[in-house]
């Protein structure tokens, strides 16, 4: 049991909260505009050139709507890294704090 409470602290600090909230609203930015850009037929994003465009025009609807759900799975790793550092927030410190 001390082992699992010592990575969940770990995963749970306030340095590794704050990177997990920087990275997922990247990842969010990141797949939500590949998304638009693969959905509006934009040429240069993969194998959509016009040959492939009209024949998998139903792929590239479905590669736009994965992009969106994978946005959505970052956005849910956001709320979790915000929870974590909330919590971060209300512990108390462990040893106190030298001011210079």
């Amino acid at each position: 049991m001390g082992m699992t409470n010592q990575m969940l602290e770990c995963c749970c600090s306030p340095a590794c909260s704050l990177f997990c909230s920087l990275l997922s609203t990247f990842g969010i930015f990141t797949m939500v505009m590949l998304g638009l850009l693969i959905g509006s037929g934009y040429e240069y994003v993969g194998d959509w050139t016009e040959q492939h465009m009209k024949a998998d025009s139903k792929a590239q609807e479905a590669a736009a709507k994965n992009c969106y759900q994978v946005a959505l799975i970052w956005s849910l790793f956001l709320g979790l890294s915000f929870v974590c550092c909330f919590a971060n927030r209300s512990k108390p410190a462990s040893a106190p704090r030298v001011r210079y």
